[in-house]
């Protein structure tokens, strides 16, 4: 119920909507109740011009001064002064915007003017406008009766009447006096009054929304829905505002003005990257990963903390230390390790046999098992290489030594003599340095990196081996293999290995040639006589 039919509905208690007429046109045409009724108790209806009275009119006394009303007869009393009492309905600001049209009024009243209550007696209807001019007025005499008369009647304007948005108030007035001027009441008396309005409206004008027909429905429709959610069209005030409260509820991360967005940002960061700030709830973990991935010695609890530990102290290595074997063949190949080591300090490799004995002391032969718990590892043993490639390297070793030997013969007897071979040591030096290495020396070499890479090996496993151990003895025998580990150099007997080439001391001449050995016989008796016998006396005791 709109606006106006409140007011309407107000008009009769709220009870009894007084339309004379409902159609689905926009004008709409009613009567509303009497709104001179004092007893309706209405804020908008005053009375003016009496004091309270409880009697029925007469008297004596200085009553009659000002006309009297009793309310519980709805009667007023004139006394002997001139005096006017006013009913007065102000229009509220509700009726004043409603687009109410008045097209009139109905009056009506009772009054007695005759004998003990006569007098002169007048009625009033005046409309006020809002600048206080009158808009309408009308005036009636009401003359001696007989008894008690009814006074009522219809008034209506010319049309389209008077616009309500320009009515401050219309009032119904009666002036009256005793012309006898007895002291009391003894003038005219009036009851019952009544004024009802005959009126119209356009309900487009109070309610555009009543129909779609009305002028100005879409722009209603959109106020409308823009109150009830701002986020109903871009054009309604208040969209942006709502339109970034409604994102950032989806996702804080949608603008910095977000409520939350510092916290989402930092939860977001974090989920990339643990690291990205202390405050992160993984960051102590990731921080911890990332120190054993640079170092795995940061911590005893790091993953690779035993292949670092093993690379340092037992193998005497950098963490970062990276061993690259270079393979060449000389005249039978043969393959090289590639050694392994796992993130819990185990090495693994094949097992390269090269033919020296003292790179094979550290070549270890793993037995793995299937069940670690039930069979533990086994300690490393030292083997010896198969015999058939240390036959076939050392062949090849003999056949390169041959091929030098053969070679510097020719050289030297092609020079003539060893003056033509003859350097000194420092350009002898020299061009060794710049000569390319020899096969002999690459195979030392080779053997040399085999037996570092076995080392490793041998450090990893001997690092795994050392926690599997079950007891004692089996701790004694990876200690063992660990001192010797430990205590093995690679190449500490590559003196032992070197074969000198031989050359020629002296050139093939006789040096005393023409001439006779001195022999002195009795020289040597004297030094070595007396040994001589006794060695012979030894030597026959034997036989005695």
């Amino acid at each position: 119920m709109n606006k106006i039919l409140k007011t309407v509905a107000k008009w009769v208690g709220a009870s009894v909507l007084l339309f004379c007429s409902f159609s689905y046109s926009n004008a709409q045409t009613g009567v509303s109740p009497n709104l001179v009724d004092m007893s309706t108790g209405s804020s908008q209806l005053t009375m003016t011009g009496t004091v309270p009275y409880a009697g029925t009119g007469g008297g004596f006394g200085p009553d009659g001064y000002s006309p009297g009303y009793n309310s519980s007869t709805n009667t007023i009393y004139f006394g002997y002064t001139q005096s006017i009492v006013a009913y007065t309905y102000a229009f509220s600001l509700a009726l004043q915007n409603s687009g109410m049209s008045i097209l009139g009024y109905n009056y009506g009243w009772d009054y007695l003017n005759e004998g003990m209550s006569s007098g002169n007696l007048s009625a009033n209807v005046n409309f006020a406008a809002i600048n206080g001019t009158s808009l309408h007025s009308k005036s009636w005499t009401l003359g001696p009766t007989v008894g008690w008369t009814t006074m009522s009647g219809t008034e209506t304007f010319t049309s389209p009447g008077l616009l309500a948005s320009n009515i401050s108030n219309f009032s119904l007035s009666f002036s009256g006096k005793d012309s006898r001027f007895w002291g009391g009441y003894y003038g005219p008396q009036v009851r019952n009054p009544s004024l009802s309005l005959n009126y119209t409206f356009d309900v487009c004008s109070s309610n555009p929304l009543s129909s779609p027909d009305c002028p100005g429905y879409a722009a209603a429709y959109l106020t409308q829905q823009c109150n009830a959610n701002p986020l109903y069209n871009p054009s309604c005030p208040g969209y942006a505002a709502a339109y970034l409260t409604q994102q950032c509820s989806i996702n804080p991360l949608y603008n910095q003005s977000c409520p939350g967005y510092a916290a989402a940002y930092l939860n977001y960061q974090c989920s990339i990257n643990p690291l990205y700030s202390t405050t992160c709830s993984g960051y102590e973990t990731a921080y911890f990963n990332q120190q054993c991935s640079l170092n795995g010695l940061y911590s005893i609890n790091c993953p690779n903390y035993a292949e670092a530990y093993a690379k340092k102290n037992i193998l005497n290595i950098s963490t970062d230390t990276t061993t690259t074997t270079t393979t060449k063949t000389v005249t039978t190949s043969t393959t090289e390790p590639t050694a392994t080591i796992s993130s819990d300090g185990t090495v693994s490799t094949t097992v390269s046999k090269t033919g020296d004995s003292n790179v094979d002391k550290v070549i270890t032969t793993t037995t793995t098992t299937t069940n670690s718990a039930a069979a533990p590892a086994a300690p490393v043993q030292l083997t010896q290489p198969q015999q058939t490639e240390t036959k076939a390297i050392t062949t090849a070793v003999v056949q390169e030594q041959k091929k030098e030997e053969k070679k510097d013969a020719t050289t030297t007897s092609s020079t003539g003599g060893p003056s033509s071979s003859t350097t000194t040591s420092s350009s002898t030096a020299s061009s060794s340095k710049d000569q390319p290495k020899t096969a002999r020396q690459e195979l030392q070499e080779r053997r040399e990196a085999a037996a570092k890479a076995k080392a490793v090996e041998d450090g990893k496993n001997l690092a795994e081996n050392i926690g599997k151990a079950v007891d004692m003895e089996q701790q004694k025998m990876v200690q063992n293999v660990v001192l010797q580990a430990m205590a093995f150099v690679p190449g500490f007997d590559a003196y032992g290995k070197v074969i000198l080439r031989d050359k020629p001391f002296y050139p093939p001449v006789e040096i005393y040639k023409g001439q006779s050995n001195v022999d002195n016989r009795v020289l040597g008796r004297r030094m070595f006589g007396p040994t001589d016998q006794l060695h012979n006396e030894m030597v026959n005791q034997q036989y005695r």
